[in-house]
């Protein structure tokens, strides 16, 4: 093997671990560490979810999402977009293809409560026949 193959290998190894550690990348069971890191919620035949973003100042739900099955959900708040407004927050999200699809940009946002004032709410709802046999 030539010597810059040797040297390559490690570097793309190297380069992937550390965007994969940095929140750029959106893996089963999340990035491992908490802070302003992307939340992904699968969802499969057996364990069909339901992801809703609550304003517990007023209980009110302010975004919701049937996660389709075999697709993961990942959303990403940004603090302080507005600040001074009740919505100070950004929340992006997409919906993934789960078969191994770990980055991509964010497609969809909408103000959201601050992090003292929001929850996030994950229930398993029934599958249906045509969300488990694509009809």
């Amino acid at each position: 093997m030539p010597r810059r193959a040797i040297t390559t290998v490690p570097f793309a190894a190297a380069v992937l671990a550390v965007s994969a550690l940095s929140g750029g990348c959106y893996m089963r069971g999340g990035p491992w560490y908490s802070g302003n890191a992307p939340l992904t919620y699968v969802s499969t035949a057996m364990s069909p979810k339901t992801i809703s973003v609550i304003d517990t100042r007023t209980g009110e739900t302010v975004w919701s999402l049937d996660v389709p099955v075999d697709t993961k959900l990942v959303l990403q708040f940004e603090e302080d977009r507005q600040p001074g407004t009740p919505m100070p927050a950004k929340l992006s999200w997409r919906v993934f293809d789960d078969r191994g699809q770990l980055f991509g940009a964010m497609h969809d946002s909408i103000p959201a409560p601050p992090a003292t004032a929001r929850r996030i709410d994950m229930s398993v709802r029934s599958a249906s026949v045509a969300e488990t046999t694509g009809g």
